[in-house]
């Protein structure tokens, strides 16, 4: 007698060994960084950068690791934002300041 069931592979008694990953750094650096040229994005930066540590250590190494990578990319976006803005205003500055001296 024949029963119609799928026939599954053997499950290993015991679990494969993974290999030794170390944590990922948190960028607290990065989150610095966005706080003195655009604080905005400092909180999703520093929030990344507090979730690093305790993803790695529940061994979740991927959601460690996209957590570092988020808290590094928006410190950079941070400071891009901060220079591309003080550029800016120096540009202004300059400009208002000839507008101003060519009127007297």
């Amino acid at each position: 007698m024949s029963y119609p069931y799928q026939q599954y592979p053997p499950v290993p008694a015991y679990q494969q060994p993974v290999p030794y990953a170390s944590c990922p750094p948190p960028h607290w650096g990065w989150m610095v960084t966005a706080i003195l040229f655009f604080w905005p994005l400092a909180i999703p930066s520093g929030i990344n950068a507090a979730r690093v540590e305790s993803l790695y250590a529940a061994g979740d190494l991927a959601g460690a690791q996209k957590a570092s990578e988020d808290a590094k990319k928006f410190g950079i976006i941070g400071l891009i934002i901060g220079l591309v803005s003080v550029v800016f205003g120096v540009v202004i500055l300059i400009i208002i300041g000839l507008v101003f001296a060519a009127m007297l």
